[in-house]
């Protein structure tokens, strides 16, 4: 499903902070934008599924949807440049050439967020659990609270036995 967007502050498709479709910005990535686009030329911009090699982001007039849109790859051999230009009028190629150009690792970021998802969380560290002989599974949160014994190993808090 394609996204479309306005690349602005106001905009919540983009923010993490709104939870918007493609919220790959934090507050730091808002405040460090360089440009923002001049949202009176009337364009959008959009990424949509089915082109993910160059990681493209479309720019089409505001409420034009589907076909044939110019486009700015982010990968690839013609990374940066509008492609089939044709499409927009000058006035808006050049400021989204700008504002791509100003914020070429925030853009990047945003089509990594599309194309391949949102990145996942990181891994929970768990304690490790243990196993004493006598008494069984040690929990990890109990295991957690030992500390070792002057030999350099924890001990079972039931029996006293060394936990492997």
């Amino acid at each position: 499903m394609p996204v479309y967007f306005t690349f602005s502050s106001d905009d919540g498709q983009i923010s993490q902070a709104s939870g918007g479709a493609i919220g790959a910005l934090s507050a730091s990535d808002i405040t460090s934008v360089a440009r923002w686009q001049n949202k009176t030329l009337g364009y959008e911009f959009s990424f949509h599924e089915g082109h993910d090699k160059g990681r493209p982001v479309y720019i089409t007039r505001k409420g034009v949807r589907g076909g044939d849109m110019s486009k700015i790859n982010l990968n690839g051999k013609d990374a940066g440049t509008v492609l089939n230009a044709k499409k927009i009028d000058g006035k808006i190629k050049k400021d989204a050439e700008e504002v791509v150009a100003s914020n070429w690792e925030l853009f990047e970021k945003l089509a990594e967020y599309f194309y391949e998802g949102a990145p996942a969380p990181p891994a929970q560290q768990t304690a490790p659990s243990f196993q004493c002989k006598k008494c069984g599974p040690i929990s990890a949160h109990v295991a957690s609270g030992l500390q070792p014994n002057a030999a350099g190993f924890l001990e079972c808090p039931k029996c006293g036995q060394w936990l492997k």
